[in-house]
């Protein structure tokens, strides 16, 4: 503890309450106490002076003074200024501004885990008596229950002395509260917490014995209330007894205590004996009564004595009412005038300060500026000398350019290896099919900035179509040779091979060598067989495909790793049925990559969502895809999209004897199955030695509002069984 704060306490300790106002006002003069804490003892000082206009000010003043303080001595006497500020607003009945001042300083403790305080816990409890005054709590209010479990908690953490007296007194806190307002379940439940953890502390060997008498009548006494307002006037009256047994009850405070039950079990003759105890128990004449004295306590002494029978005594309490009324109303617009004047004088003291800090405020500003002035004067100092250091200047800048030079042939090269990675695509565009009854297929191919990314092939062979959609984990002409030769091992493996595990296998070892680190394609390959069905399938760390019937279902496959990631890799095939009607859609991530102008990402939900609402339009194959672009077009509009973007869809319709024999006898009569669109590009020369047929070119997408569920669709997809579709 410093010196200042044993100063403050030895003068508290004398009860003298206008000079710890004079010791806190020199401390915080010479600094040795900070406005928050010097703020709350002159409220403090003038609570006990009776002077609560003043004192309700003075701790608003702690709480914003504190508004940015962090500091554990700051946060404790901001808690205490809290906690009386609380407490008094909610004695006046002005609930509402006490939870004002009290949920935000209970949120602050709590943020900076100064919560540990009995401060803390009585905010807690203030925080509760205000809801029940507004009526805002539903049973037991949530400050109450909080308050309890954290008092709970620390006798079971620290088991002291203090913390049972806390918890003790915290409890007569909540259980007055209910018996003030007549809710007498509430507080005969509150009573019996309330006696539980005074009987522990009992037990204690070094309970205080005088502490435990008080509050051992106190507990009779709200029992006996409790219980009397329930109905149950015999277990009333014998909780009273007890507590005429305690020794506190023989006190002025007792007696004056016990009328709260006399008066309310109609034994107006004790209530008025005992009320003989009131001047010694206020230590005061009663032309000193203030004015909330007589009201609280002096009326009731009246109505007593009235109510006794004991006309004479009432008459004589009526006089000294009478008497005191005068001096008091003048004593408390005294009172009100002396705060008026303190208060007025306080804020021009406190608005003198913050003039002083806007001072030396705008002195610091002025030095800065002429800083600022010295800093130009020293360049325009600095900047004479550099003259001869501008020839060097000159050839570093010779040097930079010659630099920027060779980057720029650079980047020359790289767009030419870009083009050519157009030209690869196109030329590896997937072959065209000829026409079958048994199923349909379409597909597109977009591709952005970055291209030579994306796979996509198919054929048929032996009545099974084989088809395969994927990507590249990295970009340019690696992308697009890797791609191609993804397409050959393909083909070639779909020429002996009917297994698509199998494929795959062929696929990544040709590519998963030791000397060839960061490959990264990511496949999906699928063998049907058009006359029944059958889909065989494996996949390598691709995105599940799309089954598209009366729903949208995502195809549940296997993972397994990436083409390139290990060589030898047994990859594992699955298979189901797709009935008649039944179409899967397949895409590169470049679809959930695509972004608008806003930079917003088109994303799986979005997807799912378009998805949907294509389907419903239209679930056939090339319908369905040029839904799918109309929606990412809707979406996207011109930008410029950097990554390829592949749509595969194929639907199954089943076909009879007559037509399967008749797509065997088909001639192949041909019929372009693939779009491809292609991102702006320059003249570019031509690299092969055949000639390159020009790809069918979709027609632009129309524009349409867009729907609303495209920013938040609400799509379903569940998981389709892996055997059959239902």
């Amino acid at each position: 503890m410093s010196e200042a704060d044993k100063l403050i306490e030895n003068t508290q300790k004398t009860k003298n309450y206008p000079e710890l106002l004079k010791v806190v006002d020199s401390l915080e003069t010479i600094g040795s106490i900070t406005p928050t804490k010097a703020y709350y003892w002159r409220g403090y000082a003038c609570d006990k002076m009776k002077r609560q206009r003043l004192a309700e000010f003075y701790w608003k003043a702690s709480l914003d003074a504190a508004e940015n303080a962090t500091s554990s001595d700051e946060m404790a006497y901001y808690a205490k200024s809290a906690s009386r500020l609380a407490n008094m607003l909610s004695v006046r009945g002005d609930y509402e501004e006490g939870l004002n001042a009290a949920v935000p300083a209970a949120n602050k403790l709590e943020e900076l885990h100064c919560d540990s305080t009995s401060d803390y816990l009585n905010i807690l409890i203030y925080i509760g008596c205000c809801q029940e005054g507004l009526g805002t709590a539903n049973g037991n209010s949530d400050g109450f229950n909080k308050a309890y479990q954290r008092h709970k908690e620390n006798i079971e953490t620290f088991h002291n002395d203090v913390v049972y007296k806390d918890g003790i007194t915290g409890l007569i806190n909540i259980t007055y509260n209910y018996i003030y307002a007549k809710k007498w379940q509430e507080a005969l439940t509150w009573t019996t917490r309330f006696g539980q953890i005074l009987s522990e502390y009992e037990q204690r060997p070094d309970a205080d014995a005088d502490f435990i008498d008080r509050q051992l009548a106190r507990y009779d006494i709200y029992q006996a209330l409790a219980l009397l307002g329930l109905g149950q006037t015999e277990e009333a009256a014998k909780a009273y007894e007890k507590f005429q047994s305690t020794r506190y009850s023989n006190t002025p405070k007792g007696r004056i205590d016990a009328n709260d039950y006399l008066t309310a079990a109609n034994r107006w003759d004790e209530a008025a004996e005992h009320y003989r105890s009131l001047d010694a128990m206020m230590g005061e004449t009663p032309q000193n009564y203030s004015l909330e004295n007589i009201e609280n306590l002096v009326l009731k002494k009246y109505r007593t004595n009235l109510q006794a029978g004991r006309r004479d005594s009432a008459i004589q309490v009526a006089l000294s009412i009478s008497n005191a009324l005068g001096q008091a109303i003048a004593k408390s617009k005294k009172i009100e005038q002396e705060e008026q004047a303190v208060i007025v004088k306080t804020v021009e003291k406190m608005t003198e300060q913050e003039a002083k800090k806007n001072r030396k405020y705008q002195f610091m500003i002025a030095f800065g500026i002429a800083i600022v002035i010295l800093c130009l004067l020293g360049y325009a100092l600095i900047r004479r000398r550099m003259a001869h250091q501008l020839q060097a200047a000159y050839e570093d800048l010779k040097y930079d350019y010659d630099r920027m030079e060779a980057d720029t042939a650079v980047k020359e090269r790289e767009a030419s290896e870009f083009r050519i990675a157009q030209n690869i695509q196109r030329v590896i565009a997937p072959r065209l099919l000829p026409k079958y009854k048994s199923f349909d297929l379409w597909s597109a191919i977009k591709m952005g900035q970055m291209e030579g990314g994306g796979v996509m092939d198919y054929c048929v062979r032996d009545g099974k179509l084989f088809f395969c959609v994927g990507e590249s984990g990295v970009e340019g002409v690696k992308a697009s040779l890797l791609t191609t030769i993804v397409k050959a091992q393909f083909r070639t493996a779909a020429t002996f091979e009917s297994q698509p595990d199998k494929i795959m296998s062929a696929i990544n070892n040709a590519l998963a060598q030791k000397e060839n680190k960061g490959i990264d394609i990511r496949l999906f390959i699928g063998v049907l067989d058009i006359y029944n069905g059958k889909l065989y399938f494996c996949n390598a760390s691709h995105a599940a495909p799309l089954l598209v019937s009366n729903e949208l279902h995502h195809l549940p496959v296997e993972q397994n790793v990436a083409i390139g990631e290990e060589p030898n890799y047994a990859y594992e095939a699955q298979e189901m049925t797709m009935l008649p009607g039944t179409m899967i859609f397949l895409n590169t991530e470049g679809l959930i990559k695509v972004k608008n102008a806003e930079h917003r990402v088109f994303n799986e939900k979005r997807m799912l969502g378009s998805a949907l609402q294509a389907m419903k339009l239209d679930p056939r194959p090339k319908p369905f895809i040029e839904n799918m672009l109309d929606a990412v077009h809707r979406f996207a509009g011109d930008f410029e999209q950097r990554d390829d973007m592949a749509l595969l869809a194929i639907r199954f319709k089943g076909a009879t004897k007559l037509e399967q024999k008749a797509d065997e006898d088909l001639e192949p009569e041909m019929e372009p199955e693939v779009e491809t669109t292609v991102a702006p590009e320059q003249p570019e020369p031509t690299i092969a030695t055949e000639p390159i047929p020009e790809p069918q070119v979709f027609e632009e997408p129309k524009v349409y509002d867009e729907p609303e569920y495209y920013d938040e669709p609400d799509v379903i997809i569940e998981d389709a069984e892996a055997t059959e579709i239902q």
